[in-house]
């Protein structure tokens, strides 16, 4: 019987620094939650399907796609996406993240 992954939590280093995002893989679920936050507030937030068997840079590979996403959207569609409460700290991830690095230093996105 392969052995069960604990929960999970990675977060990361973001340029501006005022910006955070996190990703949580718990046990037994099938999927990985990744965030962004300003100020301790959550902005955007998502779910991708994630095997129980990923490594970290599994994970670093799901926040890089979590990061192309954001970009993929207009200011617009930003507004429109997020709940009301959230709107300012998603446009300010939106106009400003210009990369993440994990705790070690390593870079795992940059804006293009």
């Amino acid at each position: 019987m392969p052995a069960i992954n604990p929960i999970r939590f990675i977060d990361y280093v973001c340029d501006p620094s005022t910006i955070k995002i996190e990703a949580v893989h718990g046990v037994g679920e099938k999927y990985i939650h990744i965030c962004s936050k300003v100020s301790n507030k959550v902005a955007l937030e998502a779910s991708y399907i994630f095997r129980l068997t990923e490594e970290k840079e599994d994970f670093h590979e799901k926040v890089r796609a979590f990061c192309n996403a954001i970009l993929m959207f207009t200011e617009k569609e930003v507004q429109h996406y997020v709940n009301a409460d959230r709107i300012m700290p998603a446009l300010y991830t939106f106009r400003n993240l210009k990369e993440v690095r994990s705790r070690s230093g390593n870079l795992i996105w940059r804006s293009t």
